[in-house]
Order: structure tokens, then C-alpha cells, then sequence
């Protein structure tokens, strides 16, 4: 039986950053206008503390351990703040650098009109990314604010990354340890440990692993089941190869994606959308722009 343009057997699983949203120039203003004059500095020190895990990702690293930091944006720079860099004024602006990252969130162009589409035509929708919990929530928070609801409400379910228990007790007794910590910062560490699964909103956590790890996919899948979403295609968009190289190990069907244009490319390989059967949706994406010139001029041969 194909499966071929089938809502009631495939799944859309999709990353988020650089895949469906993106952060917009003002962030970056922000955290240049924040930090100067006093973190510029430290700011040009974040770089020289990075260093290449086994699968290519840039991460923090800490100075006396040489273990690297989390993946995701708030705990990546809540353990840059308890194990690379203590100094105070820098710690104390953290929050304020994640919030205009956060605060200054948006779907990349046609994004929203194709999930919507996706939606409407009755496929599952999945959010699989290696954003930290602390990270997602105050991300969704802010999409939310833009596109009435719309972004909470496309998933069916969401894995995002957290810490381990044992990883985060070492983080709580580091920072007891370190007596003269900003408020703020305090504040966003110990949102970190305490954050809980979102049951309500289906936001689950893949306790200290992230993409590329397998184990990472062994729980999108047993999330997808719980879900009553197994036995179905899985189709996973994401900008990282290899992350989609490690989904296919699993069964799951992949693309690369670098914007909306290359997921819709996607999805005609899949079958789930075509040029002539979905024409309303292509004619509302060509006028966001997600097309180029070349793909509108073979859009219009189609049509006609």
C-alpha cells in the first residue's frame, strides 16, 4: 500500500532553528548595544572558548574538565557561566543576551503558511530539536505573542534536550559554591534544574542526549508511539546533515534543509504536496517569496 500524500500515515518532524525559525537582525543589535563597552571583550572571548565535539558542533568548554556544554542556548551559556568564564557583570548579562535571542524569534518565510497548510490537510506535525527546555518554552512564548498561538499549536508532540538529574545536582552544587553570583543569572540556573516535562502541551524531554546521538531518535520514536503514531512514515526535516544521516539509521526518512523552499522540494519527493493539487498553497508561498526566479517561471509552466 503506498503511502504516497497519505495524512493518516506519514509524519512531519521537523527541527526548528534554521529549519522553521530563525532569529532576526534586531537580536543581534540588541546583544551588540547590551554588551558594549564593558562585555565586548568577553564577548570576543566566547569564540576562543569553543571547541569541536566528535560530530563537528561548536561547543563550550570547560577550562578544568575539558567537558562540553549542552547543546541548547540556555543551558549552553548557564554552564559557560559556572565553568568557563565566572565574571560577574558578564554572568549578570546572560539572561538579558538569551531574551533578545528569544524575544526576537520568527518563522522563516512561508514557514507559517505551510504548516498551517500541513495542518489543515490533517498531518501530524513534530517539533525534534536540540533546543534546551528552559530555551523552547520562552521561545514559544514569544512566537506565540507574533502568530496567535499558531506555533504551540502545529505540533503533536515536541522533544527538546534537558540535562541530565546527575548533570544538573553537579551544576547546583557548583553554583552554591560560587558565593558572589548575579541574581539573574541564578534565577536562569535554577529554572534550568527545576524545569519539568510539559505534559499539558506535550513537551517532553531527551534526558541528556541530543542530535546526532541515537539515543535521541530511540526517544522520538518511543515518543511517537506514545503518541499513537507508530507504524507510520516518518519524514524529518532538518538543516544539519548529520543529524538526518543518524534519522535514517532509524527508518526515518530525511531531507536537508536550508528554508521553506527545500522542505517543500522535500515533500514533493514524499508525495505529500504537489505543484497542480496544492496550486493554493504554492501561489501563497511564491508571493511571501519563498520561491526564486527560476522556480517561479516553472511554477507558471506547470500551471499552464
Amino acid at each position: 500500500m503506498s503511502l504516497k500524500n497519505d495524512p493518516q500515515q506519514q509524519v512531519i518532524i521537523f527541527d526548528l532553528d534554521d529549519t522553521l525559525i530563525q532569529v532576526n537582525l534586531k537580536a543581534y543589535l540588541s546583544i551588540a548595544w547590551k554588551a558594549f563597552p564593558r562585555n565586548i571583550g568577553t564577548l570576543m572571548f566566547l569564540k576562543s572558548s569553543r571547541a569541536k565535539d566528535k560530530y563537528g558542533n561548536k561547543r563550550f568548554k570547560a577550562i578544568k574538565t575539558d567537558e562540553f556544554s549542552p547543546g541548547g542556548a540556555a543551558t549552553s551559556f548557564a554552564f559557560y557561566g559556572l565553568y568557563v568564564n565566572n565574571d560577574y557583570h558578564f554572568q549578570q548579562l546572560i539572561p538579558e543576551l538569551l531574551k533578545a535571542v528569544w524575544d526576537n524569534a520568527v518563522f522563516m518565510t512561508g514557514a507559517n503558511t505551510l504548516l498551517a497548510y500541513l495542518k489543515q490537510k490533517g498531518y501530524a506535525i513534530v517539533y525534534a530539536t536540540n533546543k534546551d527546555y528552559t530555551s523552547y518554552k520562552h521561545v514559544a512564548e514569544s512566537m506565540d505573542a507574533k502568530y496567535k498561538n499558531a506555533f504551540s499549536m502545529y505540533p503533536t508532540c515536541t522533544l527538546v534536550t534537558h540535562p541530565t538529574k546527575i548533570s544538573l545536582q553537579k551544576w547546583k552544587e557548583q553554583m552554591n559554591n560560587q558565593s558572589n553570583l548575579p541574581e539573574e543569572f541564578k534565577q536562569l540556573v535554577n529554572q534550568i534544574i527545576e524545569a519539568k516535562p510539559d505534559q499539558q502541551n506535550n513537551v517532553y524531554f531527551a534526558d541528556g542526549f541530543e542530535k546526532p546521538q541515537e539515543e535521541y531518535y530511540t526517544r522520538l520514536i518511543s515518543l511517537l508511539d506514545s503518541h499513537n503514531l507508530a507504524d507510520k512514515e516518518y519524514i524529518f526535516f532538518d538543516d544539519k546533515p548529520v543529524n538526518i544521516e543518524k534519522a535514517k539509521q532509524k527508518n526515518i526518512k530525511g531531507h536537508v534543509v536550508k528554508n521553506v523552499a527545500d522542505i517543500v522540494k522535500g515533500l514533493e519527493k514524499e508525495g505529500v504536496l504537489d505543484p497542480n493539487n496544492d496550486r493554493e498553497l504554492y501561489e501563497q508561498l511564491e508571493k511571501e517569496g519563498v520561491f526564486g526566479f527560476i522556480k517561479k517561471v516553472s511554477r507558471y509552466f506547470i500551471k499552464s
